[in-house]
């Protein structure tokens, strides 16, 4: 005689599917387990759980768990791959944490880190500037621009020594640029 098991579901499922009806106010018809990620984050062993999701009224998407939840809907994210979504969802726990912990700063008058950065930006040829947003962190100070560059409209996020764009025409342009900066400085050395 045959048995046949069914998989037990992993024991965030549940927090993520309440998670994900609350966001989108609709039940979620499917979710799966894709792939977990084991990271140094900023010097802390972490494990980021990967999975993708379609919603009773046929939106999808992919999430993140570890154990805070991320989701990003296909909609606008598609072209994006696994490992880009995974270095902007931390990008963005950083960020959310720093914010939340106070050891990131967004109120603040910068001295001249801010006019640097502009000063920089139009010697590449970036027109129609708009500082949307800034962050300090310890001594550092980033900000995120609305911009346009050989047509395109651009959002990007930096300062004189980092630096991110991206253009209208990609997915990119959809998530900020800022969790994709840093995403990056906090996965270095993976």
């Amino acid at each position: 005689m045959f048995k046949i098991f069914k998989k037990k579901p992993k024991p965030y499922f549940t927090e993520v599917k309440k998670y994900l009806k609350k966001e989108y106010g609709v039940e979620v018809k499917k979710l799966k387990h894709k792939k977990s990620y084991k990271r140094l984050m900023m010097a802390t062993a972490s494990r980021i759980e990967f999975m993708t999701f379609i919603l009773e009224d046929g939106r999808s998407g992919r999430v993140l768990y570890s154990p805070f939840i991320k989701a990003f809907e296909d909609s606008t994210t598609k072209g994006i791959s696994d490992e880009h979504l995974v270095v902007a969802y931390g990008g963005w726990l950083f960020l959310s944490s720093g914010l939340k912990d106070k050891f990131i700063e967004k109120d603040f008058k910068s001295k001249s880190q801010k006019n640097d950065y502009l000063t920089f930006k139009r010697a590449k040829g970036v027109t129609n500037i708009k500082v949307v947003e800034q962050y300090k962190i310890a001594h550092s100070e980033i900000f995120v621009l609305e911009a346009k560059f050989n047509g395109y409209s651009i959002k990007c996020a930096g300062n004189v020594e980092i630096d991110i764009c991206y253009e209208d025409d990609t997915d990119y342009y959809n998530v900020p640029a800022i969790y994709f900066l840093l995403g990056e400085q906090v996965f270095k050395g993976n």
